[in-house]
């Protein structure tokens, strides 16, 4: 889609994101997340953590967990608890 090969991808994201692919599609996926958790909280109500991993394309639930506390600080079963109060 972008006309390049992945080699020139890669360099222009570590040049200028200062990270490497996998880093910054992790990020971009987390984020993602994060943002449609928050503008659409009933999204979560019938779904497990796994379940809402996979759908914001994390191949486990350890990576999101571990994507979402080092973004925000904390696990996924506390902000889904917090999203559903209200909190967020």
């Amino acid at each position: 889609a972008l006309k390049t090969n992945s080699n020139y991808l890669s360099k222009i994201i570590n040049a200028h994101k200062n990270q490497n692919f996998a880093n910054y599609l992790k990020d971009l996926r987390i984020t993602h997340a994060i943002n449609y958790l928050k503008d659409y909280p009933g999204y979560a109500h019938n779904k497990s953590t796994i379940q809402l991993a996979e759908e914001f394309g994390f191949n486990s639930l350890d990576v999101f967990t571990r994507a979402l506390k080092q973004k925000i600080g904390i696990t996924p079963a506390v902000f889904l608890k917090q999203l559903k109060k209200g909190n967020l």
